[in-house]
């Protein structure tokens, strides 16, 4: 469970970590991980049974190793976090069938949970006036060829905002997503490492000091992962299925700063490094539309 994100180095009290996020897990989504299996959602009852580091497949990087096994249902879980020197985190799940049946995975979210918690009671200073919109998000809007670069910016309104991505392959409209924190000057970017089917959810709940129940803050969550009719896979009993990765940053800026340091962490962790003596990034192109030579 995941209590909030801090991108200026500031960590809470115990005093106050105790009493964060202040909600009930089984009535708001602030798990780190979403998993349904066989039609049950294995969101709590997780016991730890080995932790720990190891290097990453790429030079400068680590992998933190949380391994966890079900109280109830025959699975385990790793959850693997990759770190690279860069304000982002890339976060996958191995999910282990240890049972005898084979079994359907319905939704799986290698990532999510509770992104940010703000009070207006625990700041100083001036406070935002209550027309303005806590949170806000910029996507790719379109799914077409040729509008792939269409940038919008909203402002999330109370509860569940869903984005889906249908092609079924990669390209158009790219689980790629900057969110925006008016109260704190904070910005993040969320995106999965998937070419199929895809969606992406965020929950807000700017919830204010209203004169008739105590205040529980604005608050916004999120997941996202591959999306289709379930079963999305049947894993076999022994069977090992990891999934996409989700990377995830914070940072305290604008939006020069997050991009520039987004761009900082695909270059050291997520596009493949050059082979000796070539000089494009390029995989595969053509110059021209006639007939013509590759370019590999």
């Amino acid at each position: 469970v995941g209590l909030y994100w801090s991108a200026s180095g500031q960590v809470q009290r115990e005093n106050i970590v105790s009493g964060l996020p202040g909600m009930s897990t089984l009535e708001f989504p602030l798990q780190a991980f979403d998993l349904e299996i066989d039609g049950q959602s294995l969101h709590t009852r997780w016991d730890v049974t080995a932790s720990g580091s190891r290097a990453g497949a790429r030079p400068g990087t680590r992998e933190a190793v949380l391994e966890l096994r079900h109280q109830l249902r025959p699975f385990a879980v790793k959850v693997i976090t990759r770190v690279d020197g860069t304000p982002f985190l890339a976060r996958r799940l191995e999910i282990t069938n240890l049972g005898k049946k084979p079994a359907a995975l319905a939704r799986v979210s290698p990532w999510s949970g509770l992104l940010w918690t703000w009070k207006r009671n625990e700041h100083w200073g001036e406070q935002p006036p209550v027309s303005t919109g806590a949170f806000r998000l910029g996507y790719f809007d379109s799914l077409r060829q040729g509008s792939e670069g269409n940038f919008r910016w909203e402002t999330l309104p109370p509860g569940w905002r869903r984005i889906e991505g249908t092609n079924g392959h990669s390209g158009f409209g790219n689980p790629f997503f900057l969110l925006r924190n008016e109260m704190t000057g904070e910005s993040a970017v969320l995106s999965l490492a998937w070419s199929g089917n895809w969606c992406a959810e965020f929950w807000s709940d700017p919830f204010r000091d209203l004169s008739n129940q105590p205040e529980r803050g604005m608050n916004l969550g999120f997941r996202m992962g591959p999306a289709g009719p379930a079963p999305l896979r049947v894993i076999e009993p022994g069977e090992t299925l990891a999934t996409p990765e989700t990377h995830l940053g914070v940072v305290h800026g604008g939006m020069e700063e997050t991009v520039g340091a987004w761009h900082g962490h695909l270059r050291a962790s997520v596009i493949p490094p050059r082979p000796k003596g070539k000089e494009f990034y390029t995989l595969a192109g053509r110059v021209v539309e006639e007939k013509g030579t590759w370019i590999h």
